[in-house]
């Protein structure tokens, strides 16, 4: 029996008379009369009786003879050792020391198998909301460069910023946290943080200490003083072992160990690193006979020192080829006894981290893996350890000295740059490798340590921590723990057991592998190695526990990555015989990777840095097969990782492989290889067909542009103050275009400050509006835009058209197209009778959070209103929340609305039949060109309208496959018209029709479906249009519109440039300008633009937009206030340049923030503008962001303001008066047509004045509309 450190002090403590004592009293002797027998006094007997004398060897041989004890046991009961024993100890002092300090020491500390605290089983269910774990953001991305990360290393660490946001959602202060793979013991860490109680287990020895050491407190204060103890005690050793003779001060930080192997050319011995430098680093050469050797092939045979790195007080660390001192102190140490407890635990071919060429190097255990002098090292310190403190600081100590046993070993992997870290969850021992000053490594773990408990808050709750195989959790009752956080063995990437072997040797203890959750590849089951299937087995039993312990309605979090999909669907099948159902999963990024971590962002290797948790509940339904997800929603998902901006091999698969486990689909075949060969074929799949032909060029002018020949201005603005204007008449609803000033609007500051003949500039022309006024008042126009989609519809609404012409165009159209199209709208009516699509309604499906049920919004909605509140309910189980919570799994028709052969329209659900023709539409390779322009989050609108949540990458995208083909055909019917202007006009109508034709059209209960214009927006519930009939309509919108316009006198002229560089114009050539120039942040035109710029091949170019960002990053190439008051003072600048003396410009805008009012203000300024009264456009029908506006809803400003500015050819300054807003509101309400206009209106009529003032400040919309609600 081995006896404990307790138990052997007791013995110790025993009178060394003791047994002369016990057998005198037994025969009944007196101390006189034995004292009389072997010549002794009385007192004399009595002071061996009692340890305070020892007996001679004639003593203790008359002593036995007379009490029947053997004389040996006499000696050694009185402190005296045996002859023999005398002898050994004489022959090997230092291995008699090793061994007597071994029994006392190996075990320093030890921990508990069951917690301490008393713990109860609980029945009652805790009501978890189900959408408490909502707020945590999809991805959560932590740091592992924290105090708590860096104290102690572990193969793998949640860091506790990543536990918490989950224990704050699913628990309360006081509750109980639970992790049976507790590892470092981060859970614990975290669940301290958030005041709650952790119970904690593991199957490892070193992971049970470690966990300790992170969650139990420890005064720093008696820490810092034991270490200045143990540094006392250690100094003449370390001395001794890192200071070379003859070298004062000096001391040994660091020395590079080289193996040794003999040439399989030449037989001579090769230095690893000597060959290596030889040949520049690019491959091995014989230094004797040039060979060109594979390492893998060589026979090792022994190591040298080739570096070393030396310290001295007051100076940078230096290097140097090992001297005959450092040398001859190696050899010192090699040949001296080691008088401490060292680990032996064996290492051999049945572990699974062991290779041959660790048998090569010679290790067989773990003293194996260290330098003597190192071994040396540490074993002297564990020994002071030991001897210098006791209780919580020897523990505390011994973690700082675990901190550093890795390091310590050869397993420290050279690197050319500087030493980085030992490689974690491997024993590999690398060809060029450090010894560390080993009092280094600790006074710097040391110092961690500290850091970290100075750095603990204070708090009430405990972490309790004992070791446990996680498959038997049988000391902690049913239901008494609230939450489980649990980060298992991932399968066969880590072998924690091997792993940890050196923490576990140095603390005397061993992990048992026979217990370990593991897949073996280099074991054979029969040889206690593990296969995928009892990996699983072993899971359940461990998820089994789990579930057993957890309170009911409590949650579990998993946190597990693997790329191996058997392992993957082991967990997922272990989860369920464990009886818990995945309720979400999140993306963990937990920062810095691994080395193999790096190559998988690479695509070098097949693993991955990221890890999924997954959010675990008792089942509430019962348990189904699981599916294979199928191709559609792989594909789907796929889309929305890459448009979100992911790329790395691994990041793309985790991506998709975290929507497969929140579907609950099978994560079978599913693998970083599968992934990347789909996103290849989705690649080449996407490729246009055909380069589609540049529309635009035909309609920029190459004549000679007009130039001013009146030199006469008014000298006074017009002197009305609020300007109306349409937005219901064939001028202005010809095609849809993001903002326009209406034609009716523009034409009296026309008529104002020119005359017949003059010559009007627009330089920012949008839909050519400008122009369309110039030209029914019988100016001149100079149109100009950045956008070629703009450019198409000014050139468009500026040139007439025979209105009988354009009919039949659209006629001979249908004739080429109609038959290919009609197959496409092939529907049926309620009665099953053939009919025509009109529109097809597509509805997202969600899935409950709490029933797991899946759903149509659709079914959700008030279909007499159209009306749908933001709060959704289940219609399976009623549950109630944000629709945002709900689950988006799919897109797929709900309703369809269609035309039977006699003209009568009807409505009906959608069926089988037309979800199935849908998706038969998605593998048609039509030859029509179809455009495939890019579209991700580069751009503005795709971040706002969250584009990647609807799966788009492309323009092509933005279209159902039935709409892409039919327009893709009919856009191909338009190219064929032979006329020029018929074919433009066409193109013109067919513009309009595919904006309508995109997934963006928004339906509408009471009819009008349509997409809401400046912005992207992709809406839940949308109304698929058929294309042709659409373009029907448009076409008599036009035919109504050219019937308005009649005929003109001048045609303008249409450019297109940025508006801050206008060379092809001439100075003072420009008689006025109107414009409507970009409104900050509001509407980013190239992004609106890019649908149709898409079909008419030339697409704006973004970086010359006068914007101002507010989702793109200026890294990203996204653009400041800054940035877009530099662009819009070059815009007037040139409108200076090109305007005659003393002329006028009129420019419409309008914001919600002051700051970019603002910058157009300084703009105009600095372009030697003067302004002038002011007047505000009404353009009576809102926008639908306009009525929430006006209703209070939203920030959003409707009025336009009108500035007149005129050129005085120098900079104006600003006014400089104090901005009173509270004065500035009363004012503007004491008009009854301004308060009849909402807070809108005040705050239009506030612009209106403050830039008729030539102010420099202005008032946010959000600013005026707070203080009207206080008056």
């Amino acid at each position: 029996m081995r006896l404990s450190a307790s138990n052997m002090e007791r013995v110790r403590m025993e009178p060394i008379g003791g047994l002369i004592k016990r057998r005198r009293e037994a025969m009944g002797l007196s101390q006189q009369a034995l004292a009389d027998q072997i010549d002794v006094s009385k007192s004399y007997l009595s002071r061996i009786e009692s340890g305070e004398r020892s007996l001679t060897d004639d003593q203790a041989n008359l002593l036995g003879q007379m009490l029947g004890a053997p004389p040996e046991l006499l000696l050694l009961e009185s402190g005296r050792l045996p002859a023999d024993v005398q002898g050994a100890i004489a022959a090997d002092a230092a291995g008699v020391t090793t061994a007597l300090r071994g029994r006392t020491e190996q075990s320093a500390v030890s921990y508990p198998t069951s917690p301490v605290r008393a713990l109860s089983a609980r029945s009652e269910v805790r009501i978890v909301d189900p959408d408490a774990d909502v707020a945590i953001p999809a991805r959560i991305e932590v740091s592992k460069a924290t105090t708590t990360y860096r104290a102690h290393s572990y193969h793998t660490k949640v860091p506790p910023s990543a536990i918490k946001p989950f224990i704050e959602a699913f628990t309360e202060p006081g509750d109980l946290v639970s992790d049976p793979f507790c590892g470092s013991g981060m859970t614990g860490v975290a669940a301290l943080e958030c005041e709650r109680d952790a119970l904690l287990s593991d199957l490892s020895p070193a992971a049970v200490h470690i966990a300790r050491n992170y969650t139990a407190p420890c005064d720093p204060k008696a820490f810092r003083a034991a270490f200045e103890r143990l540094k006392s005690a250690v100094e003449p050793t370390m001395q001794w072992l890192y200071n070379p003779v003859g070298i004062k001060g000096a001391s040994v930080e660091y020395t590079v160990w080289s193996d040794v192997f003999a040439c399989d050319a030449c037989a001579s011995e090769i230095t690893y690193w000597d060959a290596l430098h030889h040949s520049g680093g690019t491959e091995l050469v014989c230094p004797t006979c040039t060979a060109i050797l594979n390492k893998a092939y060589l026979k090792w045979v022994g190591e040298r020192p080739v570096r070393t790195h030396v310290s001295e007080k007051g100076r940078r660390m230096t290097h140097h080829a090992p001297t005959a001192a450092e040398l001859a102190l190696i050899d010192e140490v090699d040949q001296t006894a080691i008088p401490y407890w060292v680990p032996m635990m064996k290492f051999g071919s049945d572990r699974e981290m062991w290779r041959s060429a660790h048998a090569a190097m010679g290790i067989a255990d773990v003293a194996g893996f260290y330098t003597r002098r190192n071994l040396h090292a540490l074993a002297a310190l564990r020994h002071a350890i030991v001897g210098a403190a006791e209780g919580r600081v020897r523990e505390a100590l011994l973690f700082a000295f675990t901190a550093c046993a890795n390091r310590a070993s050869k397993r420290y992997q050279w690197n050319a740059k500087r030493p980085t870290n030992v490689m974690t969850g491997t024993l590999y021992v690398s060809s060029l490798r450090y010894e560390w000053n080993v009092w280094s490594l600790f006074r710097r773990k040391a110092a961690d340590v500290l850091r970290y408990f100075e750095s603990r808050p204070t708090t009430t709750r405990t972490a309790e921590v004992f070791q446990s195989s996680a498959t038997d959790l049988g000391v902690i009752p049913d239901g008494a723990v609230d939450m489980v956080f649990m980060d298992p063995p991932f399968g066969s990437n880590i072998f924690y057991a091997d792993s940890s072997l050196l923490w576990d040797a140095w603390l005397g203890a061993e992990t048992d592998q026979a217990a370990e959750i593991v897949v073996n590849h280099r074991r054979a089951r029969i040889a206690g190695g593990k296969d995928h299937d009892l990996y699983g087995d072993l899971m359940a039993q461990a998820f089994s526990e789990a579930a057993r312990i957890l309170r009911p309605g409590g949650r579990a979090v998993l946190a597990f990555s693997n790329t191996d999909d058997r392992v993957w669907t082991e967990v997922q099948d272990a989860l369920s015989d464990a009886g818990l159902e995945t309720h979400n999963v999140h993306v963990l990024d937990k920062g810095q990777p691994s080395i193999k971590g790096v190559k998988g962002q690479l695509g070098q290797e097949r693993v991955t840095r990221l890890d999924l948790t997954l959010t675990l509940a008792h089942r509430s339904r019962p348990r189904q097969e699981r599916a294979k997800a199928p191709a559609a929603f792989i594909d789907a998902s796929l889309t929305r990782a890459l448009n979100e901006g992911v790329t790395a091999p691994d990041h793309v698969y985790s991506a998709v492989l975290r929507d497969v486990l929140q579907s609950d689909f099978s994560a079978t075949g599913l693998t970083i290889d599968s992934i990347q060969r789909r996103r290849a074929q989705l690649a080449s799949k996407a490729a246009p067909a055909a380069a589609l032909p540049d529309f635009v060029a035909g309609y920029l002018s190459s004549e000679t542009l007009p130039i001013s020949t009146n030199p006469a201005t008014p000298d006074t603005p017009p002197p009305a103050r609020l300007v109306p204007g349409s937005r219901n008449t064939a001028l202005y609803s010809a095609h849809s275009y993001h903002t326009k000033v209406p034609p009716e609007a523009i034409q009296p500051f026309i008529d104002h400050f020119t005359r017949p003949g003059d010559v009007v500039l627009d330089p920012f022309c949008g839909s050519g509006m400008t122009g369309v006024a110039a030209a029914m008042t019988g100016r001149r126009a100079i149109l100009n835009d950045l956008s070629g989609a703009a450019v198409h519809l000014a050139w468009n609404h500026t040139h007439p058209c025979d209105p009988e012409a354009l009919i039949h165009a659209f006629t001979r159209l249908e004739a080429r197209v109609g038959d290919s199209l009609s197959p496409l709208y092939a529907t049926r009516d309620e009665a099953g009778r053939p009919a025509l699509l009109r529109w097809t309604l597509w509805s997202t499906c969600h899935r409950c959070p709490r029933c797991r049920a899946e759903f149509m919004l659709w079914s959700t909605m008030d279909r007499k209103t159209g009306r749908m509140s933001r709060a959704t309910a289940c219609p399976i189980c009623g549950h109630e929340a944000d629709r945002r919570r709900f689950e988006v799994v799919a897109n797929s028709p709900a309703w369809v609305a269609f035309e039977r052969k006699d003209g009568t329209r009807g409505e009906r659900a959608a069926d089988d039949q037309d979800v199935a023709d849908a998706a038969s539409l998605a593998e048609i390779a039509d030859e029509a060109p179809f455009p495939n322009v890019p579209l991700g989050p580069d751009r503005e609108m795709y971040q706002r309208c969250a584009l990647q949540l609807q799966g788009v990458r492309s323009v092509r995208d933005m279209y159902t496959d039935r709409n892409r083909v039919a327009l893709a055909r009919l856009w191909q019917g338009v190219l064929e018209e032979p006329d020029e202007r018929l074919r433009r006009v066409m193109a013109f109508a067919f513009t309009n029709t595919a904006w309508h034709g995109t997934r963006m059209r928004r339906f509408n209960a009471r009819g009008g479906h349509r997409p809401l214009t400046g912005t992207l927006y992709v809406p839940q519930l949308s109304a698929e249009a058929n294309v042709l009939e659409v373009m029907r309509k448009k076409i008599r919108q036009l035919q109504a519109y050219y019937q308005a316009l009649g005929p003109i006198t001048h045609t303008p002229d249409i450019l297109m440039a940025s508006a801050t560089d206008l060379s092809g114009v001439a100075d003072g050539s420009i008689d006025y300008v109107f414009t409507d120039p970009p409104f900050g942040s509001n509407i980013f035109y190239a992004d609106c633009n890019l649908i149709w710029e898409s079909w008419l091949g030339r697409v704006t170019d973004p970086t010359q937009e006068a914007v101002v960002n507010r989702s793109l990053s200026a890294a990203n190439g996204g653009k400041t206030l800054k940035d877009y008051s530099e662009l819009m003072t070059a815009s007037m600048r040139e409108i200076g340049r090109v305007l005659k003396p003393g002329g006028w410009a009129t420019v419409v805008f309008h914001n919600t923030d002051g700051e970019v009012w603002a910058a157009l203000s300084a703009a105009a300024r600095e372009a030697g503008f003067e302004f002038h009264e002011a007047a505000s456009l009404d353009r009576k029908q809102q926008s639908h962001k306009g009525y929430k506006g006006r209703e209070g809803l939203e920030n959003v400003a409707h009025f336009d303001v009108v500035m007149n500015l005129r050129k005085v050819g120098a900079g104006t300054p600003a006014a400089s008066t104090r901005l009173d807003l509270r004065s500035l509101v009363e004012d503007a309400r004491a008009f009854p047509e301004v308060m009849a206009r909402g807070v809108q209106g005040v705050h239009a009529e506030i612009m209106r004045r403050l830039v008729s003032e030539g102010r420099s400040d202005f008032p946010a919309f959000s600013d005026v509309r707070a203080l009207m609600k206080t008056l």
